[in-house]
């Protein structure tokens, strides 16, 4: 009997599961990256890139963003 439940736990439990997603080329154009974290001397700001792909251009595009170090007040410093 308790086999029997397993079992159907389990079927149920595959049924329920969420169909995995394939990085597709439009999902993939849509992405965009952060790097290049440098934080102040300070210690209250991070200055990093923010890189995205312009499809209309066909090119990596990226800018530099500054944010205070727990998160708020984030915003654009330079414009591509």
């Amino acid at each position: 009997m308790a086999h029997a439940l397993i079992l159907a736990l389990l079927v149920a439990a595959a049924q329920e599961a969420p169909k995995k997603k394939l990085l597709t080329r439009d999902t993939f154009m849509n992405m965009e990256s952060v790097g290049s974290p440098a934080i102040s001397p300070d210690g209250r700001a991070v200055l990093f890139t923010r890189t995205w792909t312009d499809t209309m251009k066909d090119e990596h595009r990226s800018n530099l963003w500054i944010a205070d170090t727990d998160g708020s007040r984030v915003r654009e410093l330079t414009s591509s």
